[in-house]
């Protein structure tokens, strides 16, 4: 089970990449380029190359194996952007409460949650909800299905039941209960593991970013190791390290690497 610390520390490093980025006015759901964000949409397809990851196909590669490798990095995708939309919708701290909250009850039902599912349905069904979400939320063509809804509901008297779905509907925590049970589903993964990975990803990410990634000047290879590596293994010998912490340590691994 992640530590409240982890938890914390995982808000944090979202919002930081995120502010990076995208700039500061992110959770406004707009970049510094005045780029629109769609957290939805994001979610969505990286739900889609997560389910690609398997095979599921009935009329071609019928003994391909499923990557394994590809699905376990698509849920570190889906890992940053549901956060990145609860952070947009309640703010870093009412997020981490949320999270510790949802991670702790996770860990209560998890086991017979996973008695009679697999990670191809669970992924579908998250596929599915979004597609719901997409109708209830006001984003697109949403504000007007959402008039319209309000209106039949209305009229066939089930109002209340309307509002009560409209609400379930739009909260990102919902998506985290899934995915949650989506990365615990899968061979020889679980939170502990997809924490790890998450923290590798986002702060090198930033870290390449810093140093010259963009211009071309950064160096992969630290020595004979790839910089992913040397992440994974820093977190490893360090789980409740923060992404500064973290940042600092891999400035010092990489300026050895230079000299």
């Amino acid at each position: 089970m992640l530590s409240e610390k982890q938890i914390e520390n995982l808000i944090d490093a979202q919002n930081e990449l995120n502010n990076k980025t995208c700039g500061l006015n992110w959770r406004n759901n707009i970049t510094d380029k005045n780029r629109k964000i769609d957290w939805l949409l994001c979610i969505q397809m990286e739900t889609g190359e997560a389910i690609d990851s398997l095979n599921w196909k009935h009329w071609k590669d019928l003994d391909k194996p499923d990557d394994i490798k590809n699905l376990k990095m698509e849920t570190i995708d889906l890992l940053h952007f549901i956060p990145a939309m609860l952070i947009s919708d309640t703010g870093v701290d009412q997020a981490k409460d949320i999270l510790k909250n949802i991670v702790k009850h996770h860990e209560e039902i998890k086991e017979e949650k996973l008695k009679d599912t697999d990670t191809l349905s669970l992924l579908i069904y998250l596929q599915s909800l979004l597609g719901a979400i997409r109708l209830f939320h006001k984003t697109d063509g949403g504000e007007l299905l959402n008039k319209l809804l309000e209106e039949v509901a209305e009229k066939e008297g089930f109002d209340n039941l309307h509002h009560t779905l409209s609400y379930i509907a739009t909260m990102p925590s919902l998506m985290i209960n899934i995915l949650l049970l989506i990365i615990d589903s899968i061979e020889d993964f679980d939170l502990e593991k997809a924490y790890v990975l998450y923290m590798a990803k986002n702060a090198l990410n930033q870290f390449r970013q810093d140093n010259g990634y963009k211009e071309g000047t950064y160096i992969k290879m630290w020595g004979d190791v790839e910089d992913n590596s040397v992440v994974q293994d820093l977190l490893a010998a360090n789980p409740d390290i923060g992404l500064n912490e973290l940042k600092a340590l891999m400035t010092e691994q990489y300026d050895k690497f230079q000299h």
